[in-house]
């Protein structure tokens, strides 16, 4: 049974910050009667999620500044990253080849961070932690991506040999800009159900013989 104590608090006053940070000397005996192990341990979650642990507290302490200056050289920034992709869809149903169309609107929520020299990383993250938590996202010292996420300036072709599109944006993550996109998500929904009741097997006849009228669904502003 692994055992915990703190044994020292370690000070990192650099960058504006004064933080005091646990030391703890962790004991762990796997067998009755057999002498413990020793390791020495930091556990963090503000203001990043790291785990470290060895022998040499004085070998962890260098870790954690190490990260922790790599943290601090870098301004963070919350974006929504959104897709929206079209086109054909095949699958076998019932021993047919069904064929279709279908189309995502896909948002992911995404950390970017500017580094002093200009460069960018990015480290994407589940928006859920954020209740679970009860604060935002702090982004993972071992986890960051170089570069932001690819974006398109017009939408374009996935596969040279299907009609599958495609497009990539990059936003600010905003109270405003998430309520304009549920409140797109929720136009989508409102019309799935239009045009599920238009193919009903009550109205498919009657909507394919007025095709000109039926077409322009969802187009209305």
């Amino acid at each position: 049974m692994a055992r915990a104590k703190t044994v020292h608090t370690i000070e990192y006053c650099d960058k504006g910050n004064d933080l005091k940070i646990p030391l703890k000397l962790v004991s762990d005996s796997d067998h009755r009667g057999a002498a413990p192990d020793f390791e020495y341990q930091i556990n963090l979650d503000e203001p990043i999620h790291c785990r470290l642990r060895g022998k040499d507290p004085e070998v962890i302490t260098k870790q954690l500044f190490e990260l922790l200056n790599k943290h601090f050289e870098i301004s963070w920034a919350p974006f929504l990253y959104v897709r929206v992709t079209f086109g054909e869809t095949n699958c076998n149903y019932s021993g047919s080849n069904t064929r279709g169309r279908e189309m995502h609107v896909l948002i992911d929520y995404v950390l970017i961070g500017s580094k002093p020299d200009g460069t960018f990383v990015h480290d994407f993250y589940d928006a859920d932690r954020e209740v679970y938590t009860g604060g935002p996202h702090k982004p993972r010292y071992n986890h960051y991506a170089q570069g932001k996420p690819e974006v398109t300036s017009a939408p374009k072709k996935r596969w040279s040999s299907r009609e599958d599109i495609e497009t990539k944006s990059l936003i600010e993550d905003t109270p405003a800009n998430r309520a304009a996109l549920n409140a797109i998500l929720a136009a989508m929904e409102k019309l799935t159900y239009q045009l599920s009741d238009l193919l009903s097997k009550d109205k498919i006849q009657a909507t394919l013989a007025n095709m000109p009228a039926t077409v322009n669904i969802g187009m209305q502003t």
